[in-house]
């Protein structure tokens, strides 16, 4: 994406979906005409008329959902996902606050705590008050400016979308073993998190994709592999009493006694 005098990605874009122009030898999964989607991450390149893609990263656009529609879920809805479900360990019964609720991330948030059994209070301006209502949100909040502490309420799980939140005014929206979600979180943040506090981490991914957990043979490779390349201790090698020569002893006068 950076680069010291040109864009290291010319072509911006890490979502796409679209119809299978050709299939690869080793893409048995997939044929030519049907609809997929996917994500590239860092490598970008999706912003053009054609995307090589490994199959491994694609995934296809379940019938009745619109390519525009499988497109705008990736980003935002596997986000939210990773952080409701994974981080946070959003349950029936829990009390959600999600701070940015109109937005990618926590649109999708609303609509994934809801489907959790979790209770809903979304934080949005009067313009998006509809749309989060309409998402499922159970209870809305506009507050003024951006003094989120005047809401009053506690919350087992609060998810901050936007970043305006501080870690001491999030901590005071928990009610207690509560859990504060940081998406954007600044260096400070990230250092002062705890045990209540989760500041924004990606999930494990290949070029943007969530991998499924691996298999025990996987684990143990990349377990095998870690260790290989930690770096070992730094091992001295201790001086020895240096020994002479068989010359030099042959030629040492004897020693009279």
């Amino acid at each position: 994406m950076f680069g010291f005098t040109r864009p290291r990605r010319r072509i911006l874009g890490s979502t796409f979906a679209g119809v299978v122009e050709e299939a690869g030898a080793k893409a048995e999964r997939f044929a030519p005409g049907e609809a997929v989607c996917g994500m590239t991450g860092t490598k970008l390149g999706t912003h053009a008329q054609f995307v090589v893609a490994r199959a491994d990263r694609v995934a296809r656009v379940p019938e009745g959902v619109t390519l525009e529609d499988a497109v705008g879920v990736l980003f935002g809805g596997t986000t939210a996902l990773h952080f409701l479900r994974d981080t946070a360990s959003v349950a029936a019964g829990d009390t959600v606050l999600v701070n940015g609720a109109s937005g990618a991330v926590g649109s999708n948030a609303v609509q994934l705590a809801k489907h959790f059994g979790a209770i809903v209070t979304a934080v949005t301006s009067d313009a998006n008050t509809d749309l989060v209502t309409a998402l499922g949100a159970d209870h809305v909040v506009a507050p003024d400016g951006d003094d989120l502490a005047a809401i009053g309420t506690r919350y087992d799980k609060v998810l901050d979308c936007v970043g305006n939140l501080t870690v001491d005014v999030g901590r005071r929206l928990l009610a207690e073993d509560g859990v504060l979600v940081l998406l954007v979180a600044s260096l400070w943040d990230n250092i002062r998190r705890r045990k209540d506090v989760v500041a924004g981490s990606a999930p494990r991914t290949r070029a943007g994709h969530r991998l499924p957990p691996r298999s025990p043979r996987q684990r143990r490779t990349h377990r095998r592999s870690r260790q290989q390349l930690r770096p070992r201790p730094h091992s001295r090698r201790l001086p020895t009493r240096r020994q002479p020569s068989q010359a030099r002893q042959r030629h040492r006068a004897p020693v009279a006694r």
